[in-house]
């Protein structure tokens, strides 16, 4: 199917900066138009028998997306926003049961390249860029392409009142991001001003599911392990690698209704993440005419702890509804 729009934008915009010793006002006067096209293909490959259910399904997409806008604060800025995409994605699964438990296979991979450019006319970051000196026209090139896929075998057995999920898996991300700016069609070599960046992550998993359920009650433990190994590569910048880390996010919950009406809930989890490859951008990227940003070098852990309980009410007869959290 192809999909195409158009919208249009305008307003005016007052900020007020308060200073230690005075404020600050700005005024901005913005016409914004916006253009979408995409085009976008599924083809599906499906079979749901005794023995089997399988389903293969191949997704394209194509997007030639760009914005303009124009500016006074007092003095006019207009700028460009090109942000074509191209995504193309597979996904296999397969489900075989057998008496009363299942296997299922399943593979995904994902595609994406996004060559974006980002101008504006006149130069901005005069200071940055051009040693204080106005110029005519600032364009900076930004590419990101990714390649990210995951692969699981997962096994159910049920015995009631228990049930028990298995599943081992593989993900994979490999991502390269590039940046550069031209200065009135003049490319800046400055390595603060380029990006060209390789990510690569591989993780190997195990999640191992245990549930009980009899009567009113049901409970739960979630006990997933992951091995994760990855390597950063920067051309212009500090690099890192290979490093591997072993990451574990075990959860246990509880649910049990107390009558007819109601039920109480409680649950606990603490989970481990590595931060996002993105966050390892350290030369500067323009964001906005006004916004000039870079990152640091470091991979930082995320580590939380969660509790919750809850309490709910429900009575469909007269239709009311009610939960505490």
């Amino acid at each position: 199917c192809f999909y195409h729009d158009i919208q249009h934008e305008s307003g005016t915009k007052i900020s007020k900066y308060y200073l230690s010793d005075n404020e600050f006002n700005l005024k901005e006067i913005a016409d914004n138009h916006y253009y979408s096209n995409n085009l976008s293909a599924n083809f599906t490959l499906s079979q749901n028998a005794t023995k089997r259910y399988l389903k293969n399904q191949l997704s394209l997409n194509r997007f030639w997306d760009y914005e303009t806008g124009i500016i006074v604060n007092p003095d006019k800025l207009e700028q460009k926003a090109e942000t074509p995409h191209t995504s193309v994605s597979n996904s296999f699964d397969l489900l075989i049961p057998h008496k009363k438990n299942f296997f299922r296979i399943y593979s995904t991979i994902d595609y994406n390249n996004s060559p974006q450019k980002l101008s504006f006319w006149p130069g901005v970051f005069v200071n940055e860029i051009n040693d204080g000196e106005s110029y005519l026209k600032t364009v900076q090139h930004f590419t990101q392409e990714e390649l990210i896929g995951q692969n699981f075998l997962r096994f159910t057995l049920s015995r009631k009142p228990w049930s028990f999920d298995t599943e081992v898996g593989l993900k994979l991300e490999l991502q390269n991001q590039r940046s550069f700016i031209e200065k009135d069609n003049q490319i800046l070599d400055a390595d603060s001003l380029n990006n060209d960046y390789r990510w690569s992550s591989y993780e190997l998993y195990c999640n191992e599911n245990f549930r009980y359920e009899k009567g009113n009650l049901r409970l739960g433990i979630e006990t997933p392990f992951r091995l994760l190994f990855y390597e950063f590569k920067d051309v212009y910048h500090h690099s890192f690698g290979p490093s591997e880390r072993f990451l574990f996010s075990p959860r246990f919950w509880v649910n049990y209704d107390l009558n007819g009406y109601w039920s109480g809930s409680a649950s606990v989890r603490h989970s481990k993440t590595l931060g996002e490859a993105s966050q390892l951008t350290q030369g500067y990227i323009i964001t906005g005419y006004r916004n000039m940003q870079k990152r640091s070098d470091k991979l930082d852990d995320k580590e939380n702890f969660s509790y919750s309980a809850g309490l709910k009410y429900k009575n469909p007869v007269s239709g009311f509804f009610s939960s505490w959290t």
